[in-house]
């Protein structure tokens, strides 16, 4: 799966979650004092559960970004070197 999919991916799975704890706690037999907190701590859970996220898409994505300049980089120095090249077989 590329970067892109898993990020969405992602993305819907923890809403997917989310989403379906809440139903959970609200259809469950409780206090409303009890629910709100189950809510808040499933808020909480899944707030640091995207932060994880997406710092891991963040780090892949510079990863991505890195790998590009050195490659362009590396195709610039051999374009160079091979300009060079051909200047001194045409004066020679």
């Amino acid at each position: 799966m590329d970067n892109s999919h898993s990020g969405k991916f992602g993305y819907g799975l923890l809403l997917g979650v989310f989403v379906g704890a809440v139903v959970g706690l609200l259809l469950a037999p409780q206090t409303g004092e009890e629910t709100r907190k189950k809510v808040q701590n499933t808020a909480e859970d899944l707030q640091e559960q995207l932060n994880k996220l997406t710092d891991r898409i963040k780090k892949e994505t510079n990863t991505i970004i890195e790998k590009g300049k050195s490659y362009i980089n590396e195709k610039n120095e051999q374009i160079h070197l091979k300009d060079e090249d051909d200047l001194k077989n045409t004066g020679s």
